[in-house]
């Protein structure tokens, strides 16, 4: 499951307005399990871009980790959840997250796993030939020397200047 709204009920649920017809508001059948933790539940659920949520967005991810269940939108009992949250973010939103004080409750939860560039070429080209593979793009017609002249360029903007050599001889080592 996967999430980039920003908003509590696009995590938790909420109540699905065409069943009130039948149930009262705070019954458990008028529920929409649609939130990302509902569906995720026994699962995986990815957070696009967690740190750029409102921090109020974010609460019910506490509860989930720590106790193994979080409130909905209404007055119905707490929902379980038994599962992973995968949330992925730029470094400069997760330095900026990780310094506020105000969310030190949820720095005790987060697991950082840093995933480098690649930087070689053969692997680049790699990832272009599997993206290409699978696309519209398969047959269209490809000028020789493409996908490594790309891979250079991508690599290249990648590095940083070393002091005592050029950045050409770093990324041909």
């Amino acid at each position: 499951m996967r999430t980039t709204r920003t908003s509590r009920s696009a995590l938790v649920g909420k109540v699905d307005i065409r069943k009130l017809e039948h149930y009262a508001q705070n019954d458990p059948d008028a529920y929409g399990y649609s939130g990302a933790l509902c569906r995720a539940n026994q699962g995986i659920m990815e957070f696009v871009e967690m740190f750029k949520a409102p921090i109020k967005v974010l609460h019910p991810l506490l509860t989930a980790t720590q106790e193994g269940n979080y409130n909905g939108t209404e007055g119905i009992s707490a929902l379980p959840f038994n599962g992973i949250i995968l949330a992925h973010s730029n470094e400069s939103e997760w330095v900026t997250f990780r310094n506020n004080k105000n969310n030190e409750a949820f720095l005790d939860r987060v697991y950082i796993v840093k995933v480098p560039y690649c930087l070689r070429i053969s692997e680049e080209i790699k990832i272009y030939e599997k993206l290409l593979n699978h696309s519209e793009l398969t047959h269209a017609p490809c000028a020789p020397g493409t996908l490594e002249t790309l891979s250079r360029f991508s690599i290249l903007s990648r590095l940083k200047e070393p002091e005592n050599s050029s950045i050409y001889s770093k990324m041909r080592v």
